[in-house]
Parts: C-alpha cells; structure tokens; sequence
C-alpha cells in the first residue's frame, strides 16, 4: 500500500512507484471515478487532437472507405511510435 499526505492548497504528489504503474509523465491528465469504496484514479491516455495530420486531404471527393483505411493506418503507426 502506498500513501500521499493532503496538502493545505488540496494537492497530493503521486508517488513515483504509482506514476510509473499508471505510466505518467509530466502534463499528463488524470481522472478521478469516485465509487461506493473510495476513488479510482485512471490516466488519460491522448485525446482525438492527437489524431490530427494522420490522413492527408488532396482535394476533390471524399473516398470514405478509402478515407477508413487510411485513418486506421495512421491510427496503427501512431500507436507503434508510442510502443517504441
């Protein structure tokens, strides 16, 4: 079991045995679920601005199968830069 003191300002430092469980660094969100026996504390793992720049727009109609593929791709190799 780990433990965390309250600060007077309502802060806590996350020990560093749970940040690197949870996999944080600096700047990174937290979310806090209350439940019947306490809080569950998650990270928050990107948002869908991330996402931006993965499929490039050349003009003209929009192929939205194509569109999919492409999407899922960038989607893929997003997630194995984040893996290395």
């Amino acid at each position: 079991m780990t433990e965390a003191v309250l600060t007077s300002k309502g802060q806590i430092t996350i020990p560093k045995k749970i940040r690197d469980i949870l996999g944080v660094k600096l700047k990174d969100k937290l979310l806090f679920i209350p439940t019947e026996d306490g809080v569950v504390m998650r990270s928050i793992k990107g948002n869908v601005l991330d996402l931006r720049g993965i499929v490039e727009h050349k003009g003209g109609e929009v192929d939205f199968k194509n569109l999919r593929k492409e999407f899922e791709k960038g989607i893929a190799r997003k997630v194995g830069e984040k893996m290395e």
